[in-house]
């Protein structure tokens, strides 16, 4: 192992695993904290000082340009059918006349297009509860035979908007949840395994308040890629 970076201040301390090309951790560390530009800046100024010159980049344009959460392409006629057939299930005026058993059948099959979207190989299930904190959208909790349950407040089921969001988030923390089980068989020097590392460093660490997780990186991505997913449904 050998250090990249230094220890002064409040700067953070790099490890780099034998082999990683520096230019590669850098971007994969700007995409996984894109708001830290000060460690970004460090990594790539000490990149320059040291090792030469990394090309044009800069802590503003690897924050920009890796920020997580990014959706799969349409990539077939079966996925665009499967996509234009949610968002005509998700549009308000068409939700408003679902039943409640036609809603919940829409947010299974919003569950399995996510699950294809984000390549998840393990179970995914979703209970829709009346006993959640009304602040609380969902929760995500990781089962040892099932794969991951997700629990959601039954009180947003009427929101298509709300309730496909926070489907969105949940089913994000339950792909998380499978790249941290499988750290193990990733490459050592894979951008997955590195995210999936910072992930399960989250997951430890979390609390269970929202209001003190939410600035955690599982949790940023969780929401960055529910976003981004809900602004492409209703656009």
């Amino acid at each position: 192992m050998e250090k990249f970076g230094g220890e002064t201040g409040s700067s953070p301390e790099f490890q780099l695993r034998d082999g990683l090309d520096r230019d590669d951790f850098i971007k994969a560390y700007a995409e996984a904290n894109p708001d830290d530009k000060e460690g970004i800046q460090e990594l790539i100024d000490y990149r320059r000082k040291n090792e030469g010159d990394t090309g044009n980049i800069d802590a503003d344009s690897l924050g920009e340009k890796n920020l997580p959460g990014e959706i799969s392409e349409i990539d077939s006629d079966e996925k665009a059918e499967r996509f234009e057939n949610l968002r005509a299930t998700f549009d308000s005026e068409n939700w408003a006349n679902l039943t409640e058993g036609q809603k919940l059948d829409a947010c299974m099959e919003l569950r399995d297009y996510l699950k294809d979207d984000l390549g998840m190989e393990s179970g995914l299930n979703i209970e829709f509860v009346d006993d959640l904190d009304k602040n609380v959208g969902g929760t995500t909790e990781k089962t040892e035979t099932d794969g991951t349950q997700i629990k959601i407040n039954m009180d947003d089921l009427d929101d298509p908007e709300k309730i496909a969001e926070i489907i969105s988030h949940e089913s994000f923390h339950a792909y998380q949840h499978e790249q941290v089980d499988k750290i193990d068989s990733l490459p050592q020097n894979d951008e997955a395994r590195f995210k999936a590392e910072g992930w399960k460093n989250d997951f430890e660490t979390q609390t269970g308040d929202p209001n003190k997780d939410k600035s955690l990186t599982v949790e940023q991505d969780a929401y960055a890629y529910a976003s981004n997913f809900k602004s492409k449904l209703f656009e």
